[in-house]
């Protein structure tokens, strides 16, 4: 059994790595100065965003950031857009509505295990899962079940990971398989269509 004090001391490194590892992610300066909030979150992954509702997320901005450091420019965001709040859930930035949060996020999966699976692949068996349907059909929502057109082979070095979940919610999960992609950001975004609520749960790549 290993020593508390080793523990510790693991932890403390792990820590030490995460902040170093934090306070060298910059954002380019073109994209920093002048960008949509789908351009700025690309170049910010590990992270996941939950668009606006009501908002163009192809709409130039200038973020007015006081760095390039991606925490700068995030909080540059919601000085702009105070309808959105920030997150920092261990070193994965979550861009979330100040209200309205979409609550299917907060849906509780009793066991996931992904093996050499790529965020795709990770995301049609989220899109599968009873627990994940089961609440969507309860929202009211009306598209889970339906294919969605799979991008892998448009991104090139994609990164495959393997990780097991047990009573997590899908925002843990989604925010647990970017960290573990590496470069991806998870995106979620409401809209209705012919009066039918439908969500699309995707990745969008740094």
């Amino acid at each position: 059994m290993r020593h508390p004090i080793f523990l510790f001391f693991i932890l403390f490194l792990s820590v030490v790595n995460s902040n170093a590892q934090e306070a060298v992610r910059k954002i380019p300066e073109r994209v920093a100065n002048e960008s949509s909030i789908r351009e700025l979150m690309s170049r910010s992954g590990p992270a996941g965003i939950v668009f606006l509702r009501d908002k163009d997320i192809e709409q130039k901005y200038n973020w007015n950031a006081k760095s390039l450091l991606l925490i700068d420019v995030l909080e540059g965001v919601i000085k702009t857009e105070p309808q959105y709040r920030l997150e920092n859930n261990n070193g994965v930035y979550n861009l979330l509505p100040a209200d309205k949060y979409p609550v299917l996020l907060d849906t509780v999966v009793s066991e996931l295990e992904l093996t050499n699976a790529s965020v795709w692949q990770a995301r049609d068996q989220l899109i599968a899962l009873p627990e994940l349907q089961q609440s969507a059909t309860s929202l009211g929502y009306e598209n889970y079940i339906l294919p969605r057109i799979i991008m892998e082979s448009r991104l090139g070095g994609v990164n495959h990971f393997s990780i097991k979940f047990k009573e997590k919610t899908i925002r843990e999960i989604l925010n647990e398989i970017v960290k573990f992609e590496g470069k991806a950001v998870w995106s979620f975004q409401e809209y209705s269509e012919n009066g039918n609520k439908l969500f699309d749960l995707y990745f969008i790549h740094s």
